[in-house]
C-alpha cells in the first residue's frame, strides 16, 4: 500500500513539474498560455474533411488579372490567331517545311513509348520514305540558300577550316541585292514579304529530335538516322571535333587539341585544369544515357540501339546538329546554327 501511495505522489510531482516547465518555456518565448494554444491551433489547421492540412503543399488559387486587354504582342500577322492550325500527324508523317506559317498546340505533351506499328514495319517505312523526303528537303533548301562553296578570303576557324563567304540566303524576287534590302524599312520588308531569313523547321517534324550532320555520324555511325538526314552542306558547318576554350585558362588556347571530349579521355585533358566538382559534373555529362528516339528499345530512329552523352552538347553547339521537339514549329538549335556566331555564311 505504501508503494502505491509513493507512486501516486511521484506521478503527481512529475506532472506538476512538467506543466511548470512547459509554461515557463512558453512564457520565455513571449506566449501566454492562451496565445500558445492559439498558435498550436494555427500550426495544425484542419482541412474540410477534418484531417490535418499539409501547409507545405497548400497553395491558394492563382491570381487572375481583371479587365486585361487582348493583345497580339506586336506579332501582327504572325500571331497564332492569324496563322494556320498546326498540322496533325504521327511519328514519321510528313509536315510542311514552312512550319512558321502554322501555330497551336499538339494533342498532348506526352506520347506513348510504343511504336504505332511493329519494329520491322517501322524500319521499312522509315527507309522507304527517306529518299523522297530528302529529295524534297534538298529542293527546299536550294530554294532558300545559295551554297556556292565560295570561301571568305583569309578567314579561318580556330583549327584552320575555311569560313564560307556569305550571306547565302537567297533574296526574294523584287530585291536585287542586300544593299537594296538594307534601304527598306522594317514595315516595308514585312509588307512586301521579302525577309530572307525565315525560320527553318526540322525536316521531319513529327518525329523531330536530334539530327546529326555527316561529320558526326562518320565518327559515331550509331547516331545515323534511318528516317531523315541533315540538310546543310558540311562546308558550311563549324569544324569538328570542336575547339574548347576555358575562361579560367585562356593562356592555353584550345585545351582539347582537336580531340572530341569523351568519357575515355576527359581525365587526361582536364586533370589539373578543373576543380573536383567540375570534373565530376563533366563526367556525368559524358556518361552515355538513352534518350528519346536514341535508346535500346524499339522506340528509336537508329537501326542499332544507341545512346547519347555530351553529343547533345558538343554536336548541337559546335557542329550545328539540330534539336527540335515535335510540338515546336521551328528549330531550336545551338547558338552557331544558321550563323549566329559565324555570321558571314548566312
Amino acid at each position: 500500500m505504501a508503494q502505491v501511495f509513493l507512486g501516486l505522489v511521484v506521478g503527481m510531482a512529475l506532472g506538476y513539474w512538467g506543466g511548470r516547465s512547459e509554461s515557463r518555456v512558453a512564457n520565455q518565448a513571449g506566449f501566454s498560455p492562451s496565445a500558445q494554444a492559439a498558435e498550436q491551433s494555427a500550426v495544425a489547421p484542419k482541412s474540410s474533411n477534418g484531417s490535418p492540412a499539409s501547409l507545405h503543399l497548400y497553395q491558394s488559387p492563382a491570381a487572375i488579372a481583371k479587365d486585361r486587354q487582348e493583345s497580339d504582342y506586336g506579332l501582327g500577322d504572325s500571331y497564332y490567331k492569324n496563322l494556320k492550325p498546326y498540322p496533325p500527324g504521327g511519328p514519321g508523317d510528313r509536315t510542311p517545311l514552312d512550319l512558321w506559317h502554322y501555330a497551336g498546340r499538339g494533342d498532348n505533351s506526352w506520347g506513348s513509348p510504343v511504336l504505332p506499328v511493329s519494329w520491322d514495319k517501322w524500319v521499312e517505312m522509315c527507309k522507304e520514305r527517306k529518299p523522297k523526303l530528302m529529295a524534297d528537303v534538298r529542293s527546299f533548301m536550294e530554294g532558300r540558300f545559295a551554297f556556292t562553296g565560295a570561301v571568305l578570303a583569309g578567314a579561318r576557324m580556330s583549327g584552320g577550316k575555311p569560313i564560307m563567304k556569305g550571306p547565302v540566303a537567297r533574296l526574294p524576287k523584287g530585291v536585287a541585292s542586300y544593299e537594296d534590302l538594307a534601304k527598306l524599312s522594317a514595315d516595308e520588308i514585312k509588307k512586301r514579304d521579302v525577309f530572307p531569313f525565315k525560320p527553318l523547321a526540322h525536316p521531319l517534324q513529327t518525329t523531330a529530335h536530334m539530327l546529326f550532320p555527316a561529320q558526326w555520324t562518320r565518327a559515331h555511325p550509331e547516331h545515323e538516322r534511318m528516317d531523315v538526314d541533315f540538310d546543310m552542306p558540311e562546308e558550311y558547318l563549324p569544324e569538328f571535333p570542336p575547339p574548347m576554350f576555358l575562361t579560367t585558362h585562356k593562356e592555353l588556347g584550345d585545351v582539347a587539341r582537336g580531340q572530341e571530349v569523351t568519357l575515355g579521355n576527359y581525365y587526361e585533358i582536364f586533370n589539373g585544369l578543373l576543380t573536383p566538382e567540375q570534373m565530376e559534373g563533366l563526367k556525368e555529362l559524358l556518361r552515355p544515357s538513352p534518350t528519346t528516339w536514341f535508346n535500346q528499345t524499339t522506340h528509336r530512329v537508329t537501326v542499332e540501339p544507341s545512346a547519347r552523352a555530351l553529343a547533345s552538347h558538343v554536336s548541337r553547339v559546335t557542329s550545328t546538329a539540330m534539336l527540335t521537339a515535335p510540338l515546336s514549329s521551328r528549330r531550336t538549335p545551338g547558338p552557331i546554327k544558321r550563323g549566329c556566331v559565324w555570321t558571314p555564311p548566312v
